[in-house]
């Protein structure tokens, strides 16, 4: 898995040289790929005893991925720019300001037709059906 994080923050720093090597990125990394396993349906390919994610994340979507990476960096870049100003509360007899926090709420609150709406129609391509055993051992879909 490492492998395939330390493409995908290549492919990054190559589409877009301002955003930082940090703990920030690889949570960004961490997210999109977690997302894009879920939303194509991909971790039915792990064994049980195995962490072999490339056939799970196929190198080919990797720039892919890192493409949405970027998109993911720049909308909460735009999102920390608009709420830097902007105050949910205040009070005046202890004179506390309270500064809006949604850029926090980006990641978990954002659906994933908002992450991938740029690369949606490839990523769609991706997607697998649930294969499930019945009784006698014959795959059923």
């Amino acid at each position: 898995m490492e492998d395939i994080k330390q493409r995908i923050k290549s492919f990054v720093q190559k589409m877009d040289s301002d955003i930082s090597d940090d703990d920030y990125l690889d949570l960004m990394i961490d997210d999109v790929i977690s997302r894009f396993i879920i939303y194509t349906n991909r971790l039915q390919l792990l064994d049980d005893d195995e962490d072999n994610y490339e056939d799970v994340i196929p190198q080919i979507i990797e720039s892919t991925l890192a493409k949405v990476v970027v998109e993911v960096h720049k909308s909460v870049s735009e999102l920390v720019d608009a709420d830097t100003n902007q105050i949910s509360s205040m009070s005046d007899g202890q004179q506390s300001v309270s500064y809006a926090q949604g850029v926090q709420q980006f990641l978990s609150s954002a659906s994933d037709a908002d992450v991938f709406s740029s690369a949606k129609g490839l990523i769609i391509k991706f997607r697998m059906p649930t294969v499930v055993k019945s009784n006698e051992d014959s795959t059923v879909f």
